[in-house]
């Protein structure tokens, strides 16, 4: 009497077949997520800037200038600049426009086409959409 216990190769073929139709369907909807996580951080970041610049006018009525901001780097760097690392800003600019406006521009990179991020005292823009 024979052991029929196995599975045939018709039926290992079938499985393998499954696992690369499954793969192809998910691996393109997972592609995106590393850069837009990388996004979603840039803006998260950013946000901490605007937040520092509010508390710099809150308590001087004006936002700093070029000047004032990179001396303020060094003495409350938590407040008006964001976590930067290397995979995820490049080119972090800020441009104190008149007391009461700045602009705040960054490159995200690492990302499929670069992705710009702009912000002023209102909104927060990354490749022209208002987040």
């Amino acid at each position: 009497m024979r052991n029929n216990k196995g599975f045939t190769l018709i039926e290992l073929m079938i499985v393998v077949i499954i696992l690369g139709v499954l793969a192809a369907i998910l691996i393109p909807r997972f592609m995106g997520a590393q850069d837009d996580a990388r996004t979603n951080a840039a803006i998260a970041d950013i946000s901490l800037v605007r937040e520092g610049l509010g508390l710099f006018f809150v308590y001087e009525g004006h936002f700093p200038n070029v000047a004032t901001y990179a001396a303020l780097r060094d003495t409350i760097r938590r407040h008006v600049t964001p976590p930067v690392d290397s995979q995820t800003f490049t080119d972090l600019d800020y441009d104190w426009i008149t007391a009461s406006e700045y602009d705040i521009d960054a490159k995200v990179i690492k990302v499929a086409g670069p992705r710009y991020i702009h912000a002023n005292e209102d909104t927060i823009y990354w490749d022209g959409l208002p987040d």
